[in-house]
């Protein structure tokens, strides 16, 4: 039995909520990641999370406190109070993995994005951020999860900028 196409287009946008954007006169979708994409994308962006937790200066130490919604609140504090320079500075090292995630959010060729305006850029760059935090949250949150169990004091090292 079919369910009710407006329903279901309703569900799906509570599910996975996207954001549109004009850039040019053109409608772009930037979609939240889906499941898989966000398996396969943390894999290709270690660097980058890792630096932005790193950045967030979130206390990993150990708390006896591994209950993941302790961690995750712990992670969307350090992203709310999170000093815009500093995440700012993460992504300008990490251009190549930031291209990568809004290229596959957007649909657009990193080529298309690198190439937009100042203005352009940012408003995509702020748009991308406003449908995809929840995505880069749950990632600095199993940073403070891992360090809480092994006992250490800092998130894990980021691998070299790609």
């Amino acid at each position: 039995m079919a369910g009710d196409p407006a329903q279901e287009a309703e569900d799906l946008g509570v599910l996975a909520p996207d954001g549109v954007i004009v850039i040019a006169g053109e409608r772009i979708t930037v979609r939240r990641f889906r499941f898989l994409e966000g398996m396969q994308l943390e894999q290709e962006c270690q660097s980058l999370l890792g630096d932005l937790a790193k950045a967030l200066n979130v206390e990993t130490g150990p708390g006896g406190d591994e209950d993941p919604v302790m961690a995750k609140e712990a992670a969307a504090a350090a992203f709310d109070g999170a000093d815009y320079g500093a995440v700012m500075a993460v992504f300008a090292r990490h251009q190549t993995e930031l291209l990568r995630l809004q290229e596959v959010s957007t649909g657009k060729s990193a080529d298309w994005i690198a190439a937009l305006d100042d203005e352009n850029g940012f408003d995509l760059l702020m748009t991308f951020w406003g449908v995809n935090h929840p995505f880069f949250v749950r990632r600095v949150m199993m940073y403070i999860i891992q360090a809480r169990l092994s006992g250490k004091t800092s998130a894990p090292p980021a691998s070299p900028p790609s």
